[in-house]
């Protein structure tokens, strides 16, 4: 999996690019909460870059929430439209997670009891 993109300095605020810088480097060391965090502020406070939606989808994907991360992915599409040069790119991506199985994992009180899926 790639790692997350960078936004591009020139065209957002300041505070935008340094949370989402932020939110990079804690996805590069693994600490995927604080990721959603900062990408969501760099996004959604400061007006950042829609790569902020986009590492959101990662974000999801990584912690194996897929329909979080077809919603992120499918938000940066909405965002970028057209004019996005990955577009085709992570329309695929959206499609390949749509088409994963499912993946049930249950928890049992007490430890060990019949469970029964119809």
């Amino acid at each position: 999996m790639p790692a997350p993109r960078a936004a591009v300095a020139q065209e957002y605020p300041p505070e935008a690019i340094e949370t989402h810088r932020r939110g990079v480097e804690a996805f590069e060391r693994g600490d995927i909460d604080e990721a959603i965090r900062l990408f969501r502020e760099s996004y959604e406070v400061h007006h950042g870059h829609p790569y902020a939606l986009f590492n959101l989808g990662e974000c999801y994907e990584r912690l194996g929430d897929l329909a979080q991360a077809v919603d992120w992915f499918e938000r940066y599409i909405a965002a970028t439209g057209d004019a996005a040069e990955d577009r085709e790119v992570v329309l695929e991506r959206i499609r390949n997670l749509r088409a994963r199985p499912a993946v049930l994992a249950l928890r049992t009180t007490p430890s060990g009891a019949t469970v029964t899926v119809c």
